[in-house]
């Protein structure tokens, strides 16, 4: 993979003109990815929104599938067609749902698109309230469900910037997409495990996902610039 980017944009936004005028700008700049979520799924059509989007860079839907494994199944068929090239999966969904999503991705997915991947503790959560809902803290929690994704054959695992000291060197073949990156001196925005993209690189992200401190700043395209320098300095390092 080039250095030149690791960062999927997060586009958060409400209106898809907008989200696509920004897409535009920034892979001029220099991205690896657009991810897409129900935010913008009500104004426009799935299909448009991959399509338009898959011309500039990889798309990543955060469906974050979590049902009956033939429900998912269908909806990674259908989201796999279109061209999506990343997809999250519920890591707590269990193993045959996992692997029914993996099966119908590998049937329908494009030349080229990355895989699904598992979604384990929210980056919102701290161990107090992975405890209460999960019964465990969160790395002993992320641990088990990225041995289940592994296991059911998916690419890899979404965590945050923390997890990285630990889950890499247990799945040395996997991949790791990062939200919860802040550049220094950005709002987190409800993220409680966050990270910068400095320390994501060094610790072994594949991708980082970043959405605010890009779309809300006041020039989008010298933000994505400043973190895609930061990324590749540490990379080099």
């Amino acid at each position: 993979m080039s250095t030149k980017s690791r960062v999927i944009v997060a586009l958060d936004l409400k209106e898809p003109d907008e989200a696509f005028a920004l897409a535009r700008d920034l892979s001029d700049v220099g991205v690896a990815g657009f991810k897409v979520n129900s935010l913008l799924y009500g104004s426009v059509s799935v299909r448009t929104l991959i399509e338009t989007l898959a011309s500039y860079a990889e798309v990543f839907v955060d469906v974050k599938g979590d049902d009956m494994p033939q429900t998912v199944a269908n909806t990674v068929e259908n989201l796999a067609s279109m061209g999506a090239s990343i997809i999250t999966l519920h890591a707590s969904g269990g193993p045959e749902m996992l692997e029914a999503g993996v099966a119908a991705f590998e049937k329908y997915k494009h030349a080229g698109a990355r895989g699904l991947f598992g979604v384990g503790i929210l980056t919102s959560f701290k161990d107090p309230q992975c405890t209460l809902t999960f019964g465990a803290d969160v790395m002993t929690k992320q641990i088990q469900f990225m041995s289940d994704v592994r296991a059911a054959g998916l690419k890899g695992m979404i965590c945050s910037p923390l997890e990285l000291s630990t889950l890499p060197a247990l799945w040395p073949d996997g991949q790791f997409i990062t939200p919860a990156i802040r550049p220094a001196g950005t709002e987190l925005r409800g993220q409680a495990r966050p990270g910068t993209p400095e320390q994501a690189m060094k610790s072994g992200a594949t991708l980082m996902v970043v959405g605010s401190p890009i779309y809300a700043a006041a020039d989008p395209c010298e933000a994505l610039r400043a973190i895609n320098e930061e990324a590749g300095s540490a990379l080099s390092a």
